[in-house]
């Protein structure tokens, strides 16, 4: 049982309908969001379905933390994925054995960009695109070159088979030092136009 509360189901809400990327404080439980995202999404997502969920995370320790939420609150079998697997040699047979066995892949973001450089992964068999602590999303950072080698590619091709881009993140901007109020704003909209979504802050009370 999910314990939610009135801003969270407001954050789901607008993630249902449009590419959200939701700015909330540490420790305001975004993760549940994106589980209850997940969620909705599942029936999608259920083998013998060929679309998967891929959650994104910067670190390998949060690849077991939020894995391990993702089993917590779902049904969905969960893979875990990083360098240091050895998934560098995995080729398309491996990959396919794992978009069989699993429905959400949850991965630090280098393996996911390799294997869409590779077409060990599609981006139209990906459902559901979640991005943690999405702020590193700048410069040639997997976060940015996924959206840019990827998902503007296919979006510039009106493909239709797009997944649904789902954000999260303390702090929209990721800079050193004091900022002007203009620049701050330029940093929200280009995090906006790389994910191809809003930000949108909610109150906690």
């Amino acid at each position: 049982m999910l314990c939610t509360r009135s801003y969270q189901i407001e954050a789901l809400e607008k993630a249902i309908k449009q590419n959200t990327i939701v700015f909330l404080e540490t420790g305001s439980g975004k993760t549940l969001i994106a589980i209850m995202l997940l969620r909705t999404y599942a029936y999608l997502l259920r083998k013998p379905s060929t679309y998967i969920a891929v959650f994104l995370v910067p670190t390998v320790v949060l690849v077991t933390q939020q894995a391990e939420a993702v089993e917590m609150h779902t049904d969905l079998k969960v893979g875990k994925y990083w360098g240091e697997m050895g998934v560098d040699y995995w080729d398309a047979a491996t990959w396919k054995q794992q978009e069989d066995k699993y429905e959400v892949f949850v991965m630090t973001p280098m393996i996911l960009l390799d294997a869409l450089r590779h077409s060990f992964l599609r981006l139209d068999k990906i459902k559901v695109l979640i991005f943690d602590e999405c702020h590193n999303a700048i410069g040639r950072h997997p976060y940015a070159c996924i959206m840019a080698e990827f998902y503007h590619h296919q979006l510039q091709s009106n493909s239709s088979q797009l997944p649904r881009i789902f954000g999260m993140t303390a702090s929209p901007v990721k800079s050193k030092g004091s900022s002007s109020a203009s620049t701050f704003w330029q940093h929200i909209f280009d995090l906006e136009n790389l994910m191809n979504s809003k930000v949108v802050c909610l109150s906690l009370d």
